[in-house]
């Protein structure tokens, strides 16, 4: 669903915004499944590892920013729905790292 991604994409960018992010990178590359990954990687005020490892981050309202804390759970509706999947990297050193599987 070519809107979902574009929605996903939207969000993904917003939140590094928020974040103070001076840069993003988005990778998009095939998986050996047939799947495709999204990575979202920037170098903004990141997660504490508190957070990673919770998953609250997408819970709705929940926010490291002063907003409406709706776009994380809205990604994660939509990955859901479409049974994708999402993952927090906590291996990064500064900013946040996000992986999203899109299955074909």
């Amino acid at each position: 669903r070519p809107l979902d991604v574009s929605i996903i994409i939207d969000n993904m960018i917003s939140n590094s915004k928020k974040a103070d992010a001076s840069q993003l990178s988005i990778e998009i590359e095939p998986s050996s499944d047939k799947s495709i990954l999204l990575k979202f990687k920037d170098n903004g005020k990141g997660l504490s590892p508190e957070i990673q490892n919770s998953k609250m981050i997408f819970e709705k309202g929940f926010s490291t920013t002063r907003s409406t804390g709706l776009g994380l759970y809205h990604v994660q509706n939509l990955v859901l729905e479409n049974n994708w999947s999402i993952t927090i990297n906590s291996a990064v050193e500064k900013g946040a790292e996000f992986t999203i599987m899109i299955k074909k």
